[in-house]
């Protein structure tokens, strides 16, 4: 039926995607519980937008594979 969640199955690019953000979100968690910076990568990819961008990238890899099933 269409516009029902579909399983993940053959989904390994969107688990890849989905833990390039979870790393970077849990770099962020890290430095916010610990009191310390965020490392400068983590806050790179929040600060220029990118981390929104593979955030995107992710909804549009989910919607694709919930389309061609």
């Amino acid at each position: 039926m269409k516009g029902q969640p579909q399983r993940m199955i053959d989904a390994s690019h969107i688990e890849e995607q989905a833990k390039k953000i979870r790393d970077v979100a849990q770099r962020v968690i890290d430095a916010c519980q610990s009191g310390q910076v965020i490392e400068a990568h983590s806050r790179n990819k929040v600060m220029g937008g990118s981390l929104a961008q593979d955030a995107t990238v992710l909804a549009i890899m989910i919607l694709q594979h919930e389309i061609e099933e």
